[in-house]
């Protein structure tokens, strides 16, 4: 009875999975189990037409509503994440796979590769803990191994962290609202700023805009 006792559930906003075939699973578990390598026919995001491509498959990352394969495409030296359900055919090549030397699927994913990372060096990220509530949170689960809470003249609390500057990151700040403020690196606090106003320009009383009358099936 241990799977009715139990449920995960994602930190973020539940969305409905994204859409897999299942013939195209079957191959891509099959390639990552035998390591082979596998033929894919993938639609990338900005392409209208898919491409057939031979990948080294590395690994599997279940990130909720969507699965990922990290693999190595023919003719390029690093590794790369490919959506599950933009593969729309898979076969597998009866050849062995080729790993990179020193491949490590936990330090790929530490490195900030799945979170669509922003730029290729860690920053020291600073930020001031409004809230006790923040402070708890960043104790608790910190940002990273390294990460540093002082108390600064008795009143405030600051934190210090080397991370990866990733859109998984810059999402997180802004959902913490007030509850912190970034201090640097420089770049990351502008971006978050203007970010912050683009929302509130959107939502100003003088936008105008109606909620149209839109349906949904009973």
């Amino acid at each position: 009875k241990w799977p009715a006792k139990v449920r995960y559930l994602p930190r973020g906003q539940l969305l409905v999975p994204a859409q897999v075939d299942p013939a195209v699973l079957e191959k891509v578990y099959e390639a990552l189990l035998y390591e082979k390598k596998l033929n894919v026919s993938y639609r990338a995001a900005h392409r209208e037409k898919p491409i057939e491509i031979v990948v080294h498959p590395l690994g599997l990352v279940i990130r909720e509503p969507v699965v990922y394969l990290v693999a190595v495409a023919d003719g390029h030296p690093d590794p790369y994440v490919y959506l599950l359900h933009r593969m729309q055919k898979a076969e597998v090549v009866h050849e062995l796979r080729t790993v990179p030397k020193g491949f490590d699927l936990d330090e790929y994913i530490n490195s900030g590769a799945l979170g669509i990372r922003v730029s290729d060096k860690l920053i020291t990220l600073k930020l001031r803990l409004l809230t006790d509530g923040a402070e708890k949170f960043l104790t608790e689960t910190p940002l990273s191994k390294d990460q540093v809470i002082a108390e600064v003249k008795g009143s405030k609390k600051f934190l210090a962290a080397t991370i990866p500057d990733t859109l998984v990151l810059r999402s997180f700040l802004l959902s913490m609202e007030d509850s912190l403020e970034v201090l640097a690196p420089q770049t990351l606090r502008k971006d978050i700023a203007d970010a912050a106003r683009r929302v509130a320009k959107l939502y100003s009383w003088n936008s105008g805009v109606i909620a149209p009358t839109i349906g949904v099936p009973s």
